[in-house]
């Protein structure tokens, strides 16, 4: 015999066992039409099932189990030999006895799953318009800062930040922004460093290493910040506050990490200054000596 016809047979006198002295109405209750007379059809408000009820009752609540049916360690495939068959005749007893109060678990069950994947599936969604946000915030900051726009870059660093406080991304391009408003902009006229803005910039680069040590970005942008405070502070009564070797160890770790994003510091106009110093020619030759 089929299996499903074992579980439902199980499952309908284990309703009808369960029904045994219940206070439960097995009551159907009959839609009504209204006839042209203004009679109402039919003429009976709900039918009473009694036993069969109980019956169908335990049926349904046999089919429902199928569900978890491996749970029990039922394989509906091998259930045609007398073993298999003895045990999906217990479950449907078993869960046609418990009837309603079965339904009842295993709907919260599957509703409680339901939710659970809604929950998970809208997470995903959300998750998904992060990181498109953040995306496209980092690219567009970007592109100001190629073209000098500071303030705005600086602005769409800030609005990733806003969304997610440690991207090392947007804390390598905010502090690049913070150097280029300490320094690039009063590059052309004689005036002083902005020296508080790039210590705020060396500080913040200081802990993107710290978080993330390999993200050569930032080290690499230490560098610049340490010339950019060491040209700040040079004529200062205790001398410059950063040495050439400060700024070569910083540079020797970027090469460490990735030879490739020291290549270009010959042609670097942030270091154009430093780059005949010997620690610095060491490092932009080796740099060169790396076949690309």
């Amino acid at each position: 015999m089929n299996p499903i016809l074992h579980i439902l047979l199980g499952g309908m006198l284990g309703g009808l066992v369960g029904g045994f002295n219940s206070p439960a109405l097995n009551e159907l209750r009959v839609p009504k039409l209204r006839l042209s007379d203004g009679r109402s059809w039919p003429a009976v408000e709900r039918i009473e099932f009694g036993f069969f009820g109980d019956c169908i009752t335990g049926a349904a609540a046999s089919v429902a189990i199928l569900l978890f049916a491996v749970s029990f360690g039922i394989d509906l495939a091998a259930s045609y030999n007398l073993s298999g068959t003895a045990k999906i005749l217990s479950l449907g007893v078993v869960s046609g006895f418990a009837g309603r109060k079965l339904l009842d678990n295993l709907a919260q069950i599957v509703s409680s799953r339901v939710e659970a994947l809604e929950k998970e599936q809208t997470e995903i969604a959300v998750k998904s318009l992060r990181e498109n946000t953040i995306a496209e915030y980092l690219r567009e900051a970007k592109y100001n800062l190629a073209i000098k726009n500071y303030a705005q870059a600086l602005t769409l660093f800030d609005k990733v930040l806003a969304i997610e406080a440690s991207n090392k991304f947007a804390l390598n391009g905010r502090a690049a922004c913070l150097i280029y408003a300490g320094s690039d902009a009063r590059r052309n006229v004689e005036t002083k460093y902005d020296l508080p803005v790039l210590e705020q910039a060396f500080e913040l680069l200081t802990r993107v290493i710290r978080e993330h040590p390999k993200f050569e970005p930032a080290v690499y942008n230490r560098a610049w910040a340490r010339n950019e405070i060491r040209k700040a502070t040079e004529k200062s009564p205790g001398g410059p506050r950063y040495s050439i070797e400060d700024i070569a160890a910083d540079l020797e770790l970027a090469f460490r990490i990735d030879p490739s994003g020291t290549s270009y510091i010959a042609t670097d106009e942030e270091f154009k200054d430093i780059v005949a110093n010997p620690l610095i020619k060491a490092i932009i030759d080796k740099a060169k000596a790396i076949p690309i």
